[in-house]
C-alpha cells in the first residue's frame, strides 16, 4: 500500500495536539507566561531571559527534529513513497523564494500565537485538542511557515536527497524565524 504523502502543512497542524497533550514547547508557541510577565514588569532582564528561553527551545526543538528526520530518512523506514513526497514538500517550501517565505511565517507566527492563547482559555486536555483540531480546520488557505516546522521540512527534504543545499536551508530557516517572531510577538 502507498501513502498518498505528508498533509497540508499548518502551524496549527493537528500535529500541534502532540504539543498540546505533551505539555511540550515549540518556537514561540505556547510561551503565554514568560510573555505575559515580560509585559507586564517591563524589566529588561526579564526581556533577556526570554529571548534565552526563546533560543534554547529554538535550538533544542532543531536538534531533536533533526535527530527524528535522521532516522525516518533511512531507506524503508516509512512508507513507500514518502521519501519522494517529502522531497517535493522541501523543493516546494524553497522555490516559493524570499518574500514569500517571510510573509507566509508572518502569518504563521500569530495563528501559532493564537493557538497558544486560547488553550489558556480551556482547562481539560480534551478541550485543548478540539482547539487545536478547530484553529486546524480553519487554516485551509495555505502552509503558513513556523520556522521550526519549515527548518525540518527542508532538513528532512535535503536527507531525502531533495537538490538543495544548506544555504537554502539557512536562508529560509532565518526569513522564517524573524517572519514568526515579528509578526508573532507584535500582532
Amino acid at each position: 500500500m502507498s501513502w498518498p504523502g505528508p498533509p497540508a502543512r499548518s502551524p496549527s497542524h493537528p500535529g500541534s495536539c502532540f504539543l498540546v497533550i505533551g505539555r511540550a514547547e515549540l518556537f514561540t508557541e505556547n510561551f503565554f507566561d514568560p510573555v505575559a510577565a515580560v509585559f507586564e514588569r517591563r524589566e529588561s532582564a526579564m526581556l533577556y531571559g526570554l529571548a534565552r528561553l526563546w533560543s534554547i527551545t529554538f535550538v533544542l526543538n532543531l536538534v531533536g527534529g533533526a535527530l527524528l528526520a535522521g532516522v525516518v530518512s533511512v531507506p524503508h523506514v516509512l512508507p513507500d513513497g514518502t521519501r519522494g513526497a517529502l522531497g517535493k514538500t522541501a523543493e516546494e517550501i524553497a522555490r516559493r523564494g524570499a518574500w514569500a517565505g517571510f510573509a507566509s511565517a508572518m502569518v504563521g507566527g500569530p495563528l501559532v500565537a493564537l493557538l497558544s492563547f486560547m488553550q489558556q482559555a480551556v482547562r481539560g486536555t480534551g478541550s485543548k485538542i478540539a482547539l487545536a483540531y478547530a484553529l486546524a480546520s480553519t487554516s485551509p488557505w495555505g502552509p503558513f511557515d513556523h520556522v521550526v516546522v519549515t527548518a525540518l521540512h527542508l532538513f528532512l527534504g535535503m536527507l531525502v536527497g531533495a537538490p538543495m543545499g544548506i544555504e537554502t536551508l539557512a536562508k529560509m530557516t532565518a526569513l522564517a524565524a524573524v517572519g514568526n517572531l515579528s509578526a508573532g510577538s507584535g500582532w
